[in-house]
């Protein structure tokens, strides 16, 4: 599945219209205590994220997680599990081309996020303008997803030659590990 020819046209306005910000690379990871992460759309890919939700808190010791997710998949997202918020979205909080807008956005800007990441590998335009209406400094996304600039400003390679969901969430948790440890440059 790709972008519809409105939406190619909506992302070309934004690469246009949005500045890229600085970061450095494991310095922000490291220094990061506000983390945002949008989870998937499809159930059977929320499922192999919870199953990693402890892998994926202990990234950064003393970090506040957010959880951005569909209303319609709270219920499959167990709270009781750990410390972390959930913002809900509903189709009210949607506008032109699934902008955040009104209270959604609101919350979503009181986060402060320093790292936001997309865990939705496939073509979801809704999770990549939340990454980049959070307006963290670091953007993470996969590159199954077809976008970088303004939307991820670090984009990471997945599993290659795999179409399975929890072989490339696998890859993308570690790549992000070693970014934060420094042995990315090792790894590579």
């Amino acid at each position: 599945m790709s972008f519809s020819i409105r939406e190619k046209t909506y992302i070309r306005y934004k690469r246009l219209r949005v500045k890229s910000t600085r970061f450095t690379v494991p310095g922000s990871l490291k220094r990061a205590h506000n983390f945002l992460v949008c989870l998937p759309k499809k159930r059977e890919h929320l499922y192999h994220v919870v199953r990693r939700l402890e892998v994926l808190t202990n990234l950064s010791e003393a970090a506040v997680f957010s959880f951005s997710c569909d209303s319609s998949l709270v219920g499959r997202f167990n709270t009781a599990q750990g410390d972390y918020r959930i913002l809900t979205l509903d189709p009210d909080s949607l506008g032109f081309f699934s902008n955040p807008k009104g209270a959604f956005l609101r919350r979503l800007l009181a986060l402060r996020a320093e790292v936001a990441i997309d865990l939705d590998f496939d073509h979801n335009l809704t999770n990549a303008l939340i990454c980049l209406e959070s307006r963290a400094p670091l953007r993470l996304g996969g590159e199954k997803k077809g976008l970088g600039l303004p939307f991820y400003n670090l984009v990471v390679a997945t599993a290659r030659g795999s179409d399975r969901y929890d072989t490339i969430l696998d890859s993308f948790l570690e790549t992000i590990a070693n970014l934060i440890n420094g042995n990315a440059a090792q790894k590579g």
